[in-house]
């Protein structure tokens, strides 16, 4: 567990909130490797250098709609924090481990109870209440699958040190007002070698 005094390196604050869950687990946060976004593998790049949301990119991807598996929560008065898998509605397979900050000042009572319900997507929520909004991507990264992810991802069995990709992005709505803040990472892809 890290010591309350120590800082986290600047690399891991930018994966925040991924790097809160982490520090819940009591679990180091593995070593990562910033990357732009030409330097993806390209099966990671179509899925995660564009200025789409996620939920509905995978959906199209892996032909079927996703629902949450919810690994932790916490709640304040104006934001929820989630780490959750998107599992695929039909198969069950996780598609995407990640974290999300969602800023619930910014939306009306029906659309924040949908979110705090945590059964459906946040973009899958935003495309079904047709809330205008601007996905932004801030950061890619490359790491190395471990105890955290292995068991998020499961039951797909990702050996130790299994290279993975991933983004953080950043959520606004219309006029520029923030909405959420994610991380997100992909399992291996059987087309990027």
């Amino acid at each position: 567990m890290r010591d309350a005094t120590e800082r986290p390196s600047p690399q891991v604050e930018l994966l925040d909130p991924l790097a809160d869950y982490y520090s819940a687990c009591g679990t180091s946060f593995p070593p990562i490797t910033m990357l732009d976004a030409t330097s993806l593998p390209e099966a990671y790049r179509l899925l995660l250098a564009h200025a789409d949301d996620m939920t509905p990119t995978l959906e199209a991807f892996h032909g079927q709609s996703l629902e949450l598996r919810v690994h932790r929560k916490s709640q304040s008065a104006s934001t929820l924090q989630r780490t959750v898998s998107l599992v695929g509605c039909n198969d069950g397979t996780p598609v995407e481990f990640g974290a999300i900050r969602i800023e619930l000042d910014a939306f009306g009572a029906d659309v924040c109870a949908a979110i705090c319900a945590c059964s459906a997507p946040l973009g899958a929520i935003l495309r079904d209440y047709d809330i205008e909004h601007h996905s932004n991507p801030t950061a890619f990264f490359a790491m190395s699958s471990d105890d955290v992810i292995e068991a998020a991802l499961a039951p797909n069995a990702i050996p130790r040190g299994t290279p993975l990709y991933g983004r953080r992005n950043e959520l606004s709505d219309g006029q520029g007002r923030p909405l959420a803040q994610v991380v997100e990472i992909l399992p291996p892809l059987e087309d990027s070698a």
